[in-house]
């Protein structure tokens, strides 16, 4: 069965794209099956890490981002800031969500 993993986020510039790539690639060096599904309009997630991934940024419902994700026991799902449609589908399809709210630890000048 495949497990689905939603990050997201409000605000952008936040880590949530670095955050789903990193995540993605781990999981591939553990030799998990994993696809990293980008319905980021800005599509960097599927541009960084083409071999493993796949964009969706125009999708609007969670059952389009889950049909992508088909045939693989993880889907990572990079998803756009804010309340747009795809972050909201993104976050329904989720078997777990993770939530990024700001860069490393401490405050930046």
């Amino acid at each position: 069965m495949t497990k689905i993993v939603t990050v997201a986020g409000t605000k952008g510039g936040v880590g949530k794209t670095t955050t789903a790539v990193c995540l993605a690639l781990e999981a591939e060096a553990r030799g998990i099956n994993v696809l990293l599904v980008d319905v980021d309009p800005q599509g960097s997630a599927s541009t960084w890490v083409p071999a493993i991934s796949k964009y969706l940024g125009d999708v609007l419902t969670a059952a389009e981002i889950k049909a992508a994700g088909g045939g693989h026991d993880l889907v990572l799902v990079d998803s756009p800031p804010g309340g747009a449609s795809q972050a909201l589908a993104a976050i329904e399809v989720a078997d777990i969500v993770v939530a990024v709210t700001g860069l490393g630890p401490g405050e930046i000048a």
